[in-house]
């Protein structure tokens, strides 16, 4: 249907402007499209409700965004800024005024997919989701193993 406007747009009487600007390709924000991600997203039964997790999300170099949902301690952040004492680190998360640690409901994109929290285990308190903006299409959405 918008192929047949944007083919009609470009003899209809009305300003050009108003059909191509749908006829190119879609741009959507980083903020869009983690709405569109965390919005949609299909939870594993034994998830818990989706404003308790911190959401992180980074574009991949395959076109995909790898997001990761995770229940943090309450003490995480301070933990987190602590190590970065620690080690007197000036990279990611330790050159944050946060340290990269995001609030339960909230959400952050970071620049490289290593920088998404790890876990091993936890259940789904650590959900890993991988997702195709392009087909607008879940490709993976699991929690973490029980250890």
């Amino acid at each position: 249907m918008l192929s047949r406007l944007c083919l009609l747009g470009r003899y209809a009487i009305l300003p050009a402007a108003f059909f191509t600007a749908s006829c190119g390709a879609i741009e959507t924000s980083d903020e869009e499209l983690a709405n569109r991600i965390s919005s949609t997203v299909q939870l594993p039964s034994d998830a818990h409700d989706l404003d308790q997790y911190s959401r992180y999300y980074s574009h991949d170099k395959n076109g995909l965004v790898s997001a990761v949902f995770i229940i943090q301690a309450d003490d995480f952040r301070e933990k987190v800024r602590a190590a970065c004492v620690e080690v007197r680190s000036g990279n990611y998360p330790c050159d944050e005024p946060d340290f990269g640690v995001v609030e339960p409901g909230g959400s952050k994109w970071v620049s490289d997919r290593e920088e998404l929290p790890a876990q091993s285990g936890g259940g789904c308190s650590y959900i890993f989701i991988e997702y195709d903006p392009q087909l607008a299409r879940f490709q993976t959405v699991e929690c973490a193993g029980s250890h």
